[in-house]
């Protein structure tokens, strides 16, 4: 979250958006998202969103679905040759 605070304090300060985003080395995309979130939820909008904990939660069942899958095979496709 500090690098959307230190986007928004650049902007307060004069700064562009295009500026903004090159003193940050983010796109300009990302800086306009920001302040949109910001704009709309105050900081609570710039909090970071839990995505790679809802990946984690779908790695993990596809994970079990597949163990499952392997302990239902028939023996003989596991044999060699």
């Amino acid at each position: 979250m500090r690098i959307r605070l230190m986007a928004l304090s650049h902007i307060k300060n004069g700064a562009n958006r295009t500026q903004t985003a090159q003193y940050l080395h983010v796109s300009r995309r990302m800086v306009n998202e920001w302040v949109k979130r910001f704009n709309a939820h105050g900081l609570d909008g710039l909090k970071e969103k839990r995505v790679l904990a809802a990946l984690g939660h779908c790695l993990l069942s596809s994970w079990n679905n597949l163990k499952r899958m392997w302990c239902l095979m028939p023996s003989n496709l596991m044999e060699e040759g």
